[in-house]
């Protein structure tokens, strides 16, 4: 019982002193370094963890609300009246609506929307939200517009210029504008897509005009809860070509908001690798006193178990003291973000609690990953013992495990947040790239050294030949200063010129309108009008309307492995290219193209030949051989995979996923549709109203709407780039504090030791000045040969185009960062100057 008593008192007086130990170590610059680096991983963690569960919780009360029915079926043909005659049986209430995309003309003004076709019993739940005109007080409707006229919305308003009571001619039917559309109940079925919008009765004239138009079809039924499930599983077994939406089925943006988490996961894998160089210098010196502390209190008569109790309790005050200063700036990052989205997504939220869950489990990754980090060091503490004390040196934790151990948290964080390989792949090159020419400038840099030093003389030989002598730790400072710069040259400059680059290039080849859906007899008429204007049909290339069913004869729900940007865009439809060549602007990659003589008729196996694009077929895990069944015109049609392609400059920038040969077009009711692209002279857009009243569903966009809509996407992007920016920049300069910090009892006995030899303390700075003019240089060459390969394989894969350096902006930013690390290094190097050789002397002993 005494035995037991003394131990307790034993545990009590080693907890009390384990925190005077830390409360002394606190200021120490090595833990100030250290506990900033922690608190920004830790704040950017929680913050993107709770934000992305608040958009998840937002999106789905806003899918609970905005559903408008219980049960959602769309498809772009309408459904065997065989299985509308069961579901009605089913349901309580039923409606029926068709979409069909039109530009709409007001004299020569001209917008795209999207037409709403409803029945008298639209809506089935909530209530639609409608004015006399632009700035009157809102009232609620439960029945559509009466026959004849159409509700807009108030950006159709603007863009026409029109009143209420105007009439307005869609496909040579007059509509009377009869109000100002605010708001529908089923506006979540559209995705918040930025489409301009009318509301027109299923009675009006307007309904016969779209026949044989693409159109979407959507039935919305109410059902009770006994009966919901079994329409539910009825549908997904007996319409499996239609989208189906229900309260499970999940908000259809959170799939794409999970996407975009997973992109900034990224960046925030990139904050990780920048934190573990951080800790890998800083915690040199850091983990020497560490040793040295506890290899003391292993001399006063704590056993091992104690000792490991005290690096851990240690460690835990740490995590705890960085978590509570933290946890605040997380927060407050979320209600700003929050904030943000519901503006972008015009939301009017109820409240919506806390993601109290989230919070819990990213702090438990954020400590399983600092916990990684820093069980090197703990394994180092085993190794202690009192003949460390008659020994001069204390040894460090092994570089390798480190680095292994670090590696090792940084893929765990990318497998938990990263799901686009290639996206990570290409940062990866860029980064090894940058690393291979600094090692190749380093090592040009002390092969000069050595020519030099036979005949040359003077301080700045002199202090190229101090850094050969330390290659190992000016290595690690190059290799951590380059990667940083290159992150962020990168980051702040893949945006900047984009919008230019894209107008420019898209112009040169392509025109200046862009024709995305033209049927055959809409093509004759553009020709026509082209020819009456003096405009040039640049490029049109034919295709049909497909959706991916089956992959392998795998249901394609099924046959997904996990989410990825391809596998989000494959469940709607897509282009299929039919063409009897390969596209001038597409180069083949994998298998063989074919030639018009080797499919003059499908092939035995009745599949026909198809070629993907090569980031499709990474994305996917698609192989040369694979089997795709696509719906074309309400048939199921197989292809075999017998190539894959990518983009290259060439004719045109428009590109297609899918291709196959024109055989295709002899075996399908419908003829193709087109995409393609003109140039219009200035004089002729004045007409272009006229050829869209005619042709309403003729679908084009101009250049300047095209990048007037990515401009706008292009300041949202800078925004988040910025604060990620931000970010870097702000670990680049922890990093740089951390290889100085982490190398300054070396220094000092450097400069203490010529300071001894004659030296003045002015000719040691301009040593200092010349080492880190040198590093700058190198870190410049390596970090810009990384953002131009980075530059590179990003606009090739991601956007098609090549990347077109400004290099006068990049040379601009890497001489001021070099200024910065001169500066920089200069201003924390400028104490291991104020010694002497009497005070290095004192120190060793």
């Amino acid at each position: 019982m005494h035995d037991h008593t003394n131990q307790n008192i034993s545990n009590r007086s080693l907890l009390s002193f384990a925190v005077k130990k830390w409360l002394s170590e606190y200021r120490e610059q090595d833990n100030s370094i250290l506990r900033l680096c922690t608190i920004v991983l830790i704040t950017v963690i929680l913050c993107l963890t709770i934000s992305s569960a608040g958009i998840q919780q937002r999106l789905q009360q806003n899918f609970d609300q905005l559903l408008g029915a219980d049960l959602v079926i769309s498809h772009s043909t309408p459904l065997p009246e065989k299985e509308l005659i069961h579901l009605r049986a089913l349901a309580n209430e039923t409606s029926y609506a068709q979409l069909v995309n039109v530009t709409l003309t007001n004299d020569e003004h001209w917008h795209a929307a999207q037409i709403k076709l409803v029945d008298e019993h639209y809506p089935l739940r909530g209530s639609l939200k409608v004015s006399a005109d632009i700035g009157a007080a809102a009232s609620d409707k439960n029945e559509p517009p009466i026959a004849d006229t159409i509700w807009l919305d108030s950006r159709l308003y603007s863009a026409l210029q029109l009143d209420t009571g105007a009439v307005l001619t869609i496909a040579e039917t007059k509509l009377t504008v009869a109000g100002v559309l605010l708001h529908e109940p089923d506006r979540l079925l559209e995705g918040h897509s930025v489409a301009a919008r009318g509301l027109v009765h299923m009675d009006s004239p307007l309904s016969q005009a779209f026949t044989g138009s693409p159109t979407t079809h959507r039935y919305s039924f109410n059902l009770s809860k006994n009966k919901l499930n079994d329409a539910i599983t009825w549908a997904e077994q007996q319409l499996p070509h239609a989208d189906i939406l229900h309260s499970g089925s999940g908000h259809p943006l959170a799939s794409f908001w999970q996407r975009t988490e997973n992109f900034l996961g990224l960046v925030m894998v990139v904050l990780f690798f920048m934190a573990a160089i951080t800790f890998h210098l800083a915690g040199r010196r850091q983990q020497q006193k560490q040793q040295y502390r506890l290899t003391l209190l292993f001399t006063m008569g704590l056993n091992n178990k104690q000792v490991w109790y005290m690096a851990i309790f240690d460690w835990m005050l740490d995590l705890a003291h960085s978590a509570i200063v933290a946890t605040p700036l997380a927060i407050v990052g979320y209600i700003l973000a929050m904030q943000q989205f519901d503006a972008f997504m015009q939301l009017n939220q109820q409240y919506i609690s806390f993601p109290h869950a989230a919070l819990l489990q990213s702090f438990g990754l954020v400590t399983v990953l600092l916990f990684i980090f820093q069980l090197p060091a703990w394994l180092n503490v085993s190794n202690i013992s009192p003949s460390l004390l008659l020994k001069q040196g204390i040894h460090s934790q092994s570089s390798t495990l480190s680095w292994v151990f670090s590696g090792l948290a940084i893929a765990l964080l990318a497998a938990f947040y990263s799901d686009n390989p290639l996206l990570t792949s290409i940062t990866l090159t860029g980064l090894i790239i940058s690393v291979i020419v600094m090692w190749a400038a380093t090592w040009t840099v002390l092969i000069a050294t050595e020519k030099l030093s036979r005949s040359g003389h003077g301080l700045f030989v002199f202090s190229i030949e101090l850094m050969r002598q330390r290659l190992n730790s000016k290595a690690t400072q190059i290799m951590g200063l380059g990667l940083c710069l290159t992150l962020m040259l990168f980051s702040f400059g893949l945006m900047k010129d984009f919008s230019n680059v894209l107008q420019q290039y898209t112009r040169s080849h392509d025109g200046n309108l862009l024709i995305s859906q033209a049927s055959q007899p809409q093509v004759h008429h553009l020709e026509q009008w082209a020819q009456d204007n003096h405009a040039q049909v640049v490029t049109m290339k034919p295709y049909h309307n497909a959706k991916l069913i089956e992959i392998n004869g795998q249901p394609f729900a099924e046959a997904i492995a996990h989410p990825s940007e391809a596998s989000a865009r494959l469940k709607k439809p897509i282009r299929l290219h039919v063409t009897d060549s390969l596209p001038s602007n597409n180069r083949v990659v994998n298998g063989h193209f074919w030639n018009p003589e080797s499919v003059t008729s499908v092939p035995a196996n009745g599949q026909y030949h198809i070629s993907v694009e090569q980031e499709v077929m990474t994305d996917m895990g698609f192989s040369i051989g694979d089997e795709l069944t696509f719906l074309l015109n309400e048939e199921l049609k197989t292809f075999s995979i017998t190539a894959s392609h990518v983009y290259q400059g060439g004719r045109g920038s428009i590109t297609f996923w899918f291709q196959t040969p024109t055989l295709l077009n002899e075996h399908l009711p419908k003829s193709p549709l087109y995409m393609g692209s003109m140039e219009i002279p200035d004089g002729a857009w004045a007409t272009l109203a006229h050829l869209w009243k005619r042709l309403p569903t003729l679908r084009m966009v101009t250049l300047q709407e095209l990048t007037a809509r990515f401009d706008q996407t292009l300041k949202l992007l800078q925004s988040v780039l910025s604060i990620f920016s931000g970010l870097i920049l702000f670990m680049s300069i922890l990093v740089m504090a951390a290889s100085v910090q982490g190398h300054n009892q070396s220094d000092k006995a450097k400069n203490g030791l010529l300071l001894g030899f004659g030296l003045s303390k002015k000719q040691c700075l301009r040593l200092v000045i010349y080492e880190w003019l040198v590093t700058a240089l190198i870190v410049g060459i390596g970090s810009l040969a990384g953002t131009i390969a980075i530059g590179h394989l990003m606009y090739q894969s991601q956007f098609s185009m090549p990347y077109q350096a400004n290099w006068l902006w990049l040379t601009g930013i890497i001489a001021l960062s070099t200024a910065l690390i001169v500066a920089l290094g200069a201003i924390f190097n400028r104490m291991s100057l104020r010694i002497s050789v009497r005070e290095l002397l004192q120190e060793s002993i």
